[in-house]
This record gives C-alpha cells, structure tokens and sequence, in this order.
C-alpha cells in the first residue's frame, strides 16, 4: 500500500533537509521585514523632526519680519526650504482690552508629515503713565524726595 520511494542516490525522503531550508527561509524573510520597517521608522521619525524644525523656522520669519514692523501682514505660503521640506505662516490679528494680540501659526512640511506650531503675541495698545518722581540720577545726585526719606 504504501511504497517508500526511492531516489537514485539510495536516499528516500530528505524531510529534514526541507524544514531546515523552510526555517532559514522564515528567518530571512522576516530579517528582510524587520530592517524595512526600521528604515521606514526612521524616515518617518526623520520626517517628524524636519517638519518641526520647518515650522519653528517659519516662526521664526515670522517673529524677525514683526520686529521689523508691527504692520507687517504678508503671510508665506508654501515657501520652499532646501530639498524636501516647505512651510506656510499664517496670522491674524485681534484687539482686546487696549492689547493687540497676533496669532502666529506656522506650517512646517517634510516628506508626508505636517506639524504645526502657534504662538500668540500680546502687544499692549496704551502707554504706562509718566512717572514724574524724576530719573534715578536725579533721585541719586540731589536732595532725597519726599517718598524717598520716607523709606530711610
């Protein structure tokens, strides 16, 4: 019934042979998986920090163009940095309570992955009062005001 086949060399079977060429074949499709997918981690994580770095530079511009003029309101859209990566930097802005505050949101993108980062900017509108007790020179080189003996 059951007939044991025979080879040409006198060996049969060769079942061990198989499995172990079955097992290393596993561990070198899985090596293969393992170092695919940690170099597309790390590109992914590459990706993650440049698009940080693209937003908090968009920022950046932001903040140097504001201290050139407060007036300033051209926003950068999709400007290119290097190779792969752009940012985009919007704002607006809003009075309350005698306070401008500037909303700043910069877009940074790199490869697949956007980050965004804001920051509100509060610029008060009205000056303090004068303060008419004198400079602290004059406080210094002449007679003690009265506030100032006060606390001697």
């Amino acid at each position: 019934m059951c007939k044991n086949i025979i080879y040409k060399n006198g060996r049969s079977g060769g079942v061990a042979f198989r499995v172990i060429i079955c097992a290393v074949s596993l561990i070198l499709l899985g090596g293969a998986i393992f170092v695919l997918l940690k170099t597309f981690q790390t590109g992914k994580e590459d990706d993650h920090r440049r698009a940080l770095q693209l937003s908090e530079y968009g920022l950046q511009e932001a903040f140097k163009r504001l201290a050139e003029s407060q007036e300033w309101s051209t926003e950068f859209s999709d400007k290119p940095f290097d190779d792969d990566g752009n940012f985009t930097v919007s704002f607006t802005r809003e009075v309350r309570n005698d306070t401008l505050h500037i909303s700043i949101i910069s877009t940074g993108v790199s490869g697949t992955v956007t980050r965004i980062v804001e920051h509100t900017l509060r610029i008060c509108l009205v000056e303090a009062p004068a303060d008419d007790s004198g400079t602290v020179e004059e406080l210094m080189d002449g007679e003690p005001t009265d506030e100032a003996a006060e606390q001697q």
